[in-house]
């Protein structure tokens, strides 16, 4: 989630710059799209989790997570 956070901070507060290096490095330019692909990764990645965990019933009960890890151990 951090690392969503940080590219949404970088391609909004340092957008120029992120533009004038992506035009220095021409055709091989990157990083605007190294960026947005942080962001949908991680996203998705995020989505998976949260949907994972949901199916499992954790979100509703806190109390399940601290079960399902003492059952890892009994």
């Amino acid at each position: 989630m951090h690392t969503v956070n940080m590219a949404k901070v970088v391609l909004k507060l340092a957008s120029d710059q992120v533009d004038e290096q992506d035009a220095k490095l021409g055709g091989d330019a990157f990083i605007s799209e190294l960026l947005q692909s942080i962001i949908n990764g991680q996203n998705a990645q995020i989505n998976l989790m949260y949907n994972y965990l949901h199916s499992v019933q954790v979100l509703l009960n806190p109390f399940l997570c601290f079960e399902i890890y003492l059952g890892a151990y009994i």
